[in-house]
């Protein structure tokens, strides 16, 4: 670009002033500059100078944050902050362009013409903000001086907007809900709820927990938020709640539970655990009764409860038996109170253990089929043991020929159905007289027979 200075007369001073004019008001360039006498005089002919190189820089800038309200301020509170950009001397003029307003994690935007923009801080904590010019064509970036922003937790409301049921007895769980809110969004934590004895704790979001009072009377129920970072404490306004006590046992509302069921006969390793619950004509759980099992059958190991019911109306016993069948549990509360309700508990025999014989072989005569003959199996407490079905096996157990001796035909070996195998085709080939028979299965204690005679023809 070439600025011409023309000279109409000889007055330097003028020209001087009017090329100073004209470099103000020149934008950020590389220019050359050069000097025209156009017109001479009577004694001086026109002339002009050389081109002259020169460089015109952007001006330089000065922002400032000029205000912040509301300062202190809360967490999602609007807070405006105005600013100016100004040019430095010896620039002038007005520059254009954005501002960005930030503390490092939040920030806005604005132009310089509009001066103002505003951030609503999302945490309590104090801040350093800064406005930053990002400058333009002609006039220079540039970045304030931080302002100090307080921001303050946000107030919150707690209420209690539930209690049921209302009246409720002595131990008896109180299902208190509650909220916790705020006009600067949502509150996190946990809230305590108290009766001024006991207390339960629930967080914000899930709005509730169980109170469980241990005493009767006029009960006020109060809210504590603790606050979090965020938002501040509050607590709730007080309400009121009733405590009874309960009434007496019930025996139609209280129940007897036994499981499992069923179990295996044994001197204790294998029980039921008998839980009885005690409540009153209401429903309502009754803590500190006593109570006593009874049961039917025989050979029993009952453990009676120990104690009184906890604060659930509840307390528990045990049953074992040596004795193979069903049993009948029958609770009595308070020494006087039988509950209408009993439980059944099926005791199933043990392992098998052993054989015996349950039909005994009979004296035949010669060629004959031997009588039917029966062998059980019998657990270690002298139940039948009928969940065993393993293999028996018949033998000649005494035989009282000396030089030859007999032989057992048939079926030597029967599979047992329900702990019992039946042996109805044996046959013995020689007489004599104190044969015995040995039935044996793998796992299990054999067993021997009665002496017995196989007669000889007539």
């Amino acid at each position: 670009m070439l600025l011409v200075l023309s000279f109409a007369g000889s007055n330097a001073l003028s020209a001087t002033a009017h090329f100073e004019k004209l470099l103000a008001f020149a934008g950020r360039d590389q220019v050359r500059i050069a000097a025209v006498y156009e017109t001479g005089d009577a004694n001086f002919a026109a002339s002009a100078s050389a081109g002259a190189g020169h460089t015109v820089n952007a001006a330089g800038t000065t922002t400032t944050i000029i205000g912040h309200t509301p300062d202190p301020s809360v967490v999602g509170q609007s807070v405006s902050f105005t600013f100016i950009v100004a040019a430095n001397a010896p620039g002038s003029g007005t520059p254009t362009g954005t501002v960005t307003v930030s503390d490092g994690t939040q920030s806005c935007n604005a132009s310089v013409a509009t001066g103002s923009c505003s951030i609503a801080f999302n945490s309590a904590a104090g801040r350093i903000v800064t406005a930053s010019y990002a400058g333009d064509g002609n006039f220079a970036a540039s970045t304030s001086v931080g302002v100090t922003q307080t921001v303050n937790a946000a107030t919150t409301t707690t209420t209690i907007t539930s209690h049921i049921p209302d009246p409720s007895v002595v131990a008896q769980g109180i299902a208190v809900t509650f909220t916790v809110t705020s006009t600067a969004g949502t509150p996190t934590g946990n809230v305590t709820v108290s009766d001024g004895t006991v207390s339960c704790n629930g967080s914000v979001a899930t709005g509730g927990c169980t109170l469980t009072p241990i005493t009767p009377g006029a009960k006020t129920l109060v809210a504590t938020y603790p606050g979090d970072g965020s938002f501040a404490a509050s607590t709730s306004d007080g309400v009121s709640h009733t405590v009874n006590l309960a009434g007496p046992p019930s025996s139609s509302q209280s129940s007897v539970n036994a499981t499992p069921s069923p179990i295996t006969a044994s001197n204790g390793a294998s029980f039921s655990t008998i839980t009885v619950t005690v409540r009153d004509a209401s429903g309502n759980a009754v803590q500190g009764a006593t109570v006593g099992l009874a049961t039917t059958g025989t050979k029993n190991l009952v453990t009676q409860p120990a104690g009184t019911t906890d604060p659930n109306g509840q307390i528990t016993g045990t049953l074992s038996s040596t004795k193979a069948e069903v049993k009948t549990i029958t609770a009595i509360a308070n020494g006087s109170v039988t509950v209408t309700e009993t439980a059944g508990v099926t005791v199933d025999p043990a392992v098998a253990d052993h054989l015996t014989f349950t039909t005994q072989p009979q004296d035949v005569t010669l060629g004959s089929t031997l009588t039917t003959m029966v062998v059980t199996a019998w657990d270690a407490f002298a139940n039948p043991a009928t969940g065993f079905t393993g293999n028996v096996t018949m033998a000649i157990g005494n035989d009282p020929n000396i030089i030859t001796k007999a032989t057992l035909g048939g079926t030597t070996t029967v599979a047992a159905a329900s702990g019992v195998a039946s042996f109805g085709d044996l046959t013995i080939d020689l007489a004599g007289v104190g044969y015995t028979l040995v039935a044996n299965a793998g796992g299990v204690t054999g067993t021997t027979s009665d002496p017995f005679t196989i007669i000889p023809l007539p």
